[in-house]
């Protein structure tokens, strides 16, 4: 008998000790975690009514009513005399019938009665998370978003272990980027910034409608108010690939090249599939001259991405400087191949044809060049060459001047001309 007393004795310590504990948390807000151990608790002894009671308090913190309910009833149904189960009872059953009158006002279409109600009962219990989140439905549902993220935010900040709160005030963030993003398309870009902006301070977490207007600010070119703004948006999201991108597109109009290849690459790092990111990466280390940097960057968006013709000319534009024409010409086929309007590709292979004598391919070419695009002045020169190569002069004439009605190549085409005259 003495030592079933002993147990018993010692059981009591432990429990007290682990319900002095859940209360420790409960008060210090770590809701999850008391949680947890109560459930455990009540696993262990099942007829204890003071751990229903904790529960159905911490139920109630992270607003789950019904289990809230069935907690303090288990706890009354064991100790049926406890004055303060039955206070609390109460005060969930008042909470219950305060949130369905104020629901159904709104149902029947008495909007400003819903509203009432529901101010008392975020008055009366302030610290009732879902008092605020279904408040913040009502002005949702009416547009009222200013009130319907204060609502949000405050069940937010009472309860942040529910992920529908937190959610739903990004829902109104994504919303109103949408609303902006109509008016982008419609090119005004005042409107749509102002969504935007909107959406930003509602949710500052909410990277897209941030990028977004650094986008406009860039297209407007506003760098110096772009770069702000996306440097603040890899603050809140460090793996939005296209601020990335986009910062480091920013800081090469800035003339900051060593800066925008760190942007570049890290855009790539992110997401190794970027085939954007690769090539804007290769135009970098193309204008600060490192060719072969370059050349592996455009290599990478093609294996990416082995329609990407833009970057097969941009390796062909490589193997031009390093005079490895055939090769320059495997990638200008390969760029004409997967965009034969390219008419840049059909003037480059031109030349490298030009470079390697084969005039009668280089005059292909360049005619084609000339037929996507009438003013092509590029082209008109490398048929003048092509022209001027296959002894006729009076052709390599006529493309010259065309050539030279461009103000870029002016002066080379001039000098053709003048070679012409001199029958050199």
């Amino acid at each position: 008998m003495n030592i079933l007393i002993t147990i018993f004795t010692i059981l009591t310590v432990v429990f007290s000790s682990d319900l002095t504990l859940v209360n420790d948390m409960f008060s210090n807000k770590k809701y999850i975690e008391a949680d947890e151990l109560i459930k455990s608790l009540i696993t262990k002894d099942s007829t204890n009514p003071s751990f229903y009671e904790v529960a159905s308090k911490i139920n109630l913190k992270l607003d789950d009513l019904l289990l809230a309910n069935k907690n303090i009833t288990k706890a009354i149904e064991l100790d049926p005399s406890n004055e303060e189960y039955r206070v609390f009872w109460n005060k969930l059953n008042d909470i219950r019938s305060k949130l369905n009158d104020a629901q159904k006002s709104f149902e029947n279409g008495f909007i400003d009665e819903s509203i009432n109600a529901y101010e008392k009962i975020v008055v009366e219990y302030s610290e009732f998370a879902l008092g605020y989140y279904n408040f913040g439905l009502i002005y949702y549902r009416i547009d009222d978003f200013d009130n319907a993220v204060y609502n949000f935010k405050k069940a937010l900040l009472h309860n942040p272990f529910n992920d529908k709160y937190k959610q739903s005030i990004t829902n109104i963030a994504a919303k109103l980027t949408q609303k902006g993003n109509d008016e982008y398309r419609r090119s005004d870009y005042e409107s749509a910034i102002k969504f935007y902006a909107k959406a930003v301070e509602y949710d500052p977490t909410f990277s897209e409608s941030r990028f977004k207007i650094a986008l406009i600010k860039n297209k407007l070119s506003d760098y110096e108010g772009a770069k702000l703004i996306l440097l603040d948006n890899i603050f809140y999201d460090k793996k939005h690939v296209q601020s990335f991108k986009l910062l480091g597109d920013v800081y090469m109009k800035l003339g900051k090249l060593d800066s925008s290849i760190i942007y570049y690459e890290k855009s790539v790092e992110i997401n190794s599939n970027y085939d954007k990111g690769y090539y804007a990466l290769g135009k970098a280390y193309y204008s600060s001259s490192n060719y072969e940097q370059a050349l592996k960057a455009f290599q990478d968006a093609v294996q990416v991405n082995n329609t990407y013709s833009k970057a097969y000319e941009s390796i062909g534009s490589i193997y031009m400087i390093k005079e490895n024409y055939l090769l320059a010409i495997e990638n200008y086929k390969l760029s004409i191949e997967n965009n034969p309007k390219s008419f840049q590709s059909h003037s480059k292979i031109a030349s490298s044809y030009n470079f390697l004598k084969n005039y009668g391919e280089a005059k292909k070419f360049a005619k084609s060049s000339i037929d996507i695009k009438s003013k092509n002045a590029s082209a008109y020169y490398e048929l003048g060459i092509a022209e001027k190569g296959l002894g006729n002069k009076v052709a390599a004439k006529a493309a010259f001047e065309n050539a030279a009605k461009d103000k870029k190549w002016r002066k080379i085409a001039k000098y053709e001309l003048t070679l012409i005259e001199k029958g050199l």
